[in-house]
């Protein structure tokens, strides 16, 4: 189990909450939910983990 502030978990909630449907399926999608995660919990998919790893300090491998 993980504990974050309540403000932090609301914060990512509301951000999941307003997310805009994408115009062509009318839904929201997996990436937009999973981009919210991120940007907002700080939590990241470890298949990332290997892109990021293998950048240098310019952003290029």
């Amino acid at each position: 189990m993980h504990i974050i502030k309540t403000t932090t978990f609301r914060a990512a909630a509301e951000a999941i909450a307003c997310l805009q449907p994408d115009p062509i399926t009318g839904t929201v999608t997996v990436d937009q939910i999973k981009i919210a995660i991120g940007e907002h919990l700080d939590v990241w998919p470890a298949s990332i983990f290997d892109d990021v790893a293998g950048d240098d300090e310019d952003g290029e491998q």
